[in-house]
């Protein structure tokens, strides 16, 4: 697999999405076989047997389009599967035990995870305004899937996994958000408010951490006894909410702060033309306010497909495979960060 081509591609969910606070949505869906114990439990020939029967049943479904790729963890280099984690294709479990499969199409629109925690994790990624499309979409594939895999359930609770967490219909919604007004404007109770009235979690960029960067969060709700439909509606209501207190925020920066936050954009605009190193921290608060600069028609000669273009580029593991950066070298990591920027900005710069 071409790793530099893999970093250099933005997948087809990530669509010029800069006029709406989503970024992307996912759904994941966690199933085990029925009849079988927990990956965790099973033997090293069982899990074989499971990677086949899945495999053997699943690369002839139409959701890949005849185009996806098969990933094995324990032969692939990993660096590859560094690159997998920062962009959501594999989790954390594939990193640490090297014992799952992975499938995924070139748009990396739909993902499967084999072995990884639960036999198998089927997950879907959308455009920011696609959540209806993307739950019907998802309900008819993991229905197809059901029928053909069988997977445990039991009356009473639902799907069985191995983290009782996800009792009932066994997912999750997530949403990754960019709210730089509310964070502007210090209105982090009212937006935690909304996150609490529909038991809403904050995670970090891809999952990879807790750790937020700028104004970019990541929204997950969980199917806890939950259907579908009803988590599918605590989330379209919270992300109303949370785009309702943007937009009012923005509009209050607009009218009554509109030199400060005119600094602010033009400051972050000069650093990230101009600076020598870039932590991922810095990249990210600056990027924050140069989309805000877009957004709010300040800065009109960036086109706005930079930003999906620049999202994953800049993470860590990218920058590191990418630029053949030594893990321990975070000033050459933060050097070629800030070099990356630059030619982005250069190549996505139009007047008009």
């Amino acid at each position: 697999m071409d790793i530099l081509k893999l970093i250099e591609s933005v997948p087809d969910y990530m669509n010029e999405s800069a006029d709406n606070i989503i970024i992307f949505q996912s759904i994941k869906y966690y199933r085990n076989l029925e009849g079988l114990n927990f990956t965790s439990k099973l033997s090293a020939d069982d899990l074989k047997e499971i990677k086949k029967k899945i495999l053997n049943n699943v690369t002839s479904l139409p959701l890949w389009e005849n185009n996806y790729k098969i990933i094995e963890s324990e032969q692939a280099p990993q660096e590859l599967l560094l690159i997998l984690y920062e962009r959501g294709i594999a989790g954390q479990e594939t990193i640490q035990t090297r014992n799952s499969t992975l499938i995924f199409g070139d748009d990396e629109r739909f993902i499967l995870r084999i072995g990884e925690r639960d036999h198998l994790k089927f997950i879907v990624n959308s455009e920011f305004n696609q959540l209806d499309e993307m739950v019907q979409e998802s309900q008819i594939y993991i229905g197809i899937l059901d029928k053909i895999l069988r997977f445990a359930y039991k009356e009473g609770l639902g799907y069985l996994t191995s983290s009782p967490r996800y009792l009932g219909h066994a997912l999750n919604f997530s949403a990754m958000c960019h709210i730089p007004a509310i964070f502007a404007l210090g209105q982090i109770q009212a937006f935690s408010q909304i996150l609490q009235k529909y038991l809403i979690v904050l995670a970090g960029i891809m999952d990879s951490s807790l750790q937020t960067y700028g104004a970019f969060v990541q929204l997950k709700i969980t199917s806890f006894l939950d259907t579908v439909e009803e988590v599918k509606n605590k989330m379209k209501s919270a992300l109303d909410e949370i785009r309702d207190l943007e937009n009012q925020m923005r509009n209050i920066i607009s009218l009554e702060r509109p030199i400060e936050i005119e600094d602010r954009i033009y400051k972050s605009y000069a650093i990230l033309q101009n600076s020598k190193l870039l932590n991922i921290a810095e990249a990210f608060e600056n990027l924050s306010n140069l989309r805000l600069g877009v957004e709010l028609g300040y800065i009109k000669e960036i086109h706005p497909s930079f930003f999906d273009k620049v999202f994953f580029r800049i993470l860590p593991n990218h920058i590191r495979v990418f630029y053949a950066v030594q893990e321990d070298d975070l000033t050459k990591e933060a050097e070629m960060r800030a070099l990356l920027v630059q030619e982005l900005l250069e190549k996505y710069y139009y007047a008009g």
